[in-house]
């Protein structure tokens, strides 16, 4: 979000930021921005129809030509009122697979429904786009994938390795790094679960989880040898430079940021099923299936055994975000599709 609107005000675009207040409102302020209060919850409850009010006002201060709903919450508020500007809407990951069965089935009628409230419906992946056409949503469709800063996150080498461990006071051996919020949809809990099958077979293997969130303290509390918590951390990239490889094992997501962040680092990457992830990997590490935790052991299992296959992977995924993945077409395209809802074109 805020690589977005700091490339947006630099291409002279006038970018109001609705949230609570917090420590991203500050850095919207930081960077240029215009904040713009929205004090609602992430989950659905009881207070949505006052939200739903609140991001009506909140909208109408900004006076937008074009009003950009970013995943579920605001998706939900922002497409309830009908009298808002031109909406577009970007799930970042379907809202349906973070419920069960019965609780999907509402959740799929109202994205059909809302679908005819957006005048775009942004995916961040093809295979995004694919699940919800299948799911009955029609809507004015533009696929624009998720990208990488090549610059922020360089290609790291085995020097930059050694150095980063050395500075984050890691060991030597097998180190093994997995980078996002802890909670429910990413995954953990599924890891840990795998990591002793790692360590019976790599007794000196580290895992090292980087990120904050409600889930830690029943993470701590499933999590044997050779497991650390970094907590929240600014310098991902010294951590990705640390590992040998990164895991990602999400139960759900868009097209993951941390799996192409990792790529861009040139390093090797187990990751799961999850939309587009196979794609975009396509050589740079392995795919899993996601909750299958003996796989997703067997496979972190054989990169931290084999250095030089992880290496090569490693060169394979920077060598194809900087082909395909370069954040710098993010913003060009989004642009154009501000464009496109502005000026009423299909």
């Amino acid at each position: 979000m805020l690589r977005l609107l700091r490339s947006q005000l630099e291409s002279g675009w006038v970018v109001s930021v609705a949230s609570p207040a917090g420590e991203f409102s500050t850095e919207v302020v930081g960077a240029g921005g215009r904040w713009l209060e929205w004090d609602a919850g992430r989950s659905p409850g009881p207070m949505v129809p006052a939200e739903t009010r609140a991001l009506a006002a909140v909208a109408g201060r900004a006076g937008a030509d074009v009003i950009h709903l970013h995943s579920s919450k605001a998706g939900l508020a922002g497409r309830l009122n009908r009298r808002m500007a031109p909406r577009i809407f970007q799930p970042h990951g379907w809202s349906w697979d973070a419920v069960g069965p019965t609780a999907g089935r509402v959740v799929r009628a109202w994205e059909r429904f809302a679908a005819g409230r957006c005048d775009l419906l942004i995916c961040v992946s093809e295979e995004e786009r694919t699940r919800g056409e299948a799911a009955g949503l029609n809507a004015p469709w533009c696929v624009i994938e998720n990208a990488v800063d090549l610059e922020r996150f360089p290609r790291c080498d085995d020097s930059d390795r050694a150095a980063a461990r050395e500075e984050l006071g890691l060991p030597s051996g097998p180190l093994a790094v997995c980078v996002g919020p802890l909670r429910h949809q990413k995954g953990q809990d599924l890891l840990l679960t795998a990591w002793p099958l790692v360590r019976r077979e790599i007794p000196d293997a580290t895992l090292v989880l980087v990120g904050a969130g409600s889930e830690r303290g029943r993470l701590e509390s499933l999590a044997g040898p050779g497991v650390v918590f970094a907590g929240h951390r600014e310098d991902v990239v010294t951590w990705l430079a640390a590992a040998a490889v990164v895991t990602i094992p999400s139960r759900w997501d868009g097209l993951s940021l941390s799996l192409l962040e990792a790529m861009s680092c040139a390093r090797s990457v187990v990751a799961t099923d999850t939309p587009g992830a196979g794609r975009v990997l396509n050589g740079g590490g392995e795919v899993v299936p996601i909750g299958d935790t003996g796989a997703l052991a067997g496979a972190l299992t054989t990169r931290l055994r084999d250095p030089s296959l992880a290496a090569a992977e490693g060169d394979r995924g920077r060598a194809r975000v900087e082909q395909d993945f370069d954040w710098r077409r993010v913003i060009e395209q989004m642009n154009a599709a501000y464009g496109r809802v502005i000026s009423g074109q299909p």
